[in-house]
């Protein structure tokens, strides 16, 4: 990628981690944790590969690299709390008479 399109990803890496970091802060919820941290490490994952692509992290890996990964699993939290937030959420609007109704095992 070149560095127009490394510095274009940086700086929408960057409004991520501000909007989800204001979100987080303003509704005091900590879900938006995880969410920043994903977008904090791709920031500097970023900012690696563009000013410092010659460092590297035990021995053979470059820095970018190693931040990339450890991207991953705050990503999977966050994905994984987002799908629990919303199911937690549609269970929580349903009527009571609804959920006897739905098929599944006996209670």
């Amino acid at each position: 990628m070149s560095d127009h399109g490394l510095t274009a990803l940086l700086l929408i890496f960057l409004a991520h981690v501000a909007a989800f970091g204001a979100a987080g802060v303003r509704r005091r919820e900590p879900y938006y944790a995880a969410t920043v941290l994903t977008f904090t490490l791709l920031s500097a994952s970023v900012a690696a590969r563009l000013y410092a692509p010659g460092w590297n992290v035990a021995d053979e890996l470059p820095l970018h690299e190693a931040l990339r990964w450890l991207a991953l699993p705050a990503a999977a939290l966050s994905i994984v709390w987002t799908v629990l937030r919303i199911r937690a959420r549609r269970l929580q609007q349903r009527a009571p008479g609804q959920e006897a109704d739905r098929p599944g095992p006996a209670r």
